[in-house]
């Protein structure tokens, strides 16, 4: 009978575990600190009023649960890693790309 609550109560924290996995997925902690579209301008050195425009209209997306944080966070890091001078046209079009590939249009 121990057995048995040991498996229910481990069953339970699995679902717990998995559930705000999910959650965090996709609404991403949208209460730290700065946000995203502050984070993408800051981080990628937005220059220009369309730069920061369509980081506005990522983030949206994204705290809609319609774009997911995975695909913006690994764009950025793409960016930042392969651009050499200004970064953000290379998130732009990362984004673009793979949010097309989702069936999002940006």
């Amino acid at each position: 009978m121990r057995f048995l609550t040991r498996i229910t109560l481990l069953a339970l924290l699995a679902a717990a575990v998995s559930s705000a996995a999910l959650a965090e997925e996709v609404n991403p902690g949208l209460d730290r600190g700065p946000g995203l579209a502050e984070r993408i301008a800051a981080g990628l050195e937005a220059r220009r009023p369309e730069d920061f425009a369509f980081a506005e209209q990522v983030a949206a997306l994204v705290t809609e649960g319609r774009l997911p944080v995975r695909v913006v966070d690994s764009a950025f890091l793409w960016a930042r890693e392969h651009a050499e001078g200004y970064a953000f046209p290379h998130f732009r079009r990362v984004v673009t790309l793979q949010a097309r590939r989702l069936g999002i249009r940006l």
